[in-house]
């Protein structure tokens, strides 16, 4: 597992140039469909937040929806890919380099936030309590933390072979959730090739 967390260090960190190139070689497009499709559980339009944004790929497609975003990430490498690859669009974002167990936000600042397929800092304390902060009331957080890949394809092989498991427990964080204050809940979504994501959401 030492050796799994090294190698996604340096995607995040100093290889982040081929962040996007092998999430395209690998996944071919499921990416941003699986984050897309959680579209619908946005709650108003005041304030997005997405937590851990990596190279911006989410954000520049919500722009297209008008709505008002503020990314962070605590690399400096994924963020400066992000500002170069939604420049361009010209509707309201701000990207933030921070971490999430410290949040440079008021109060209540956010409808919905997102945090998509997060690393290890989802499982610390200090992160849910800067949710349930941030969370306006009846805001929502949102957060795909694992895809269940297609039995018997390549793709579920290596993911048993890398993470040990096809289909992890989330016991632990609707504990943290919980224990915040936090309602929270894991919705399980199927894609088009019968790949199943599951979603935590809590509120």
């Amino acid at each position: 597992m030492h050796f799994i967390r090294s190698i996604f260090h340096l995607f995040y960190t100093h290889l982040a140039f081929l962040y996007d190139p092998a999430l395209k070689l690998a996944l071919r497009g499921r990416w941003i469909e699986w984050q897309l499709s959680l579209k619908q559980h946005f709650r108003g339009e005041r304030k997005i937040l997405e937590i851990g944004c990596g190279t911006g790929g989410l954000l520049a497609e919500l722009q297209k929806y008008n709505l008002k975003i503020i990314g962070i990430d605590q690399s400096h490498q994924m963020v400066r890919i992000a500002l170069r690859k939604v420049k361009d669009i010209g509707s309201p974002l701000f990207l933030v380099v921070a971490q999430a167990q410290a949040l440079p936000f008021k109060n209540d600042s956010f409808d919905t936030i997102l945090s998509m397929f997060p690393s290890e800092y989802i499982r610390c304390r200090k992160t849910w309590r800067e949710i349930r902060r941030l969370l306006a009331p009846e805001g929502i957080f949102v957060c795909p933390i694992w895809v269940k890949m297609r039995p018997g394809t390549l793709h579920s092989i290596v993911q048993k072979m890398v993470y040990g498991t096809n289909d992890p427990e989330f016991e632990s964080l609707l504990e943290l959730a919980a224990s915040e204050g936090l309602n929270a809940r894991i919705e399980k979504i199927a894609d088009r090739e019968g790949n199943v994501m599951s979603v935590f959401l809590s509120s």
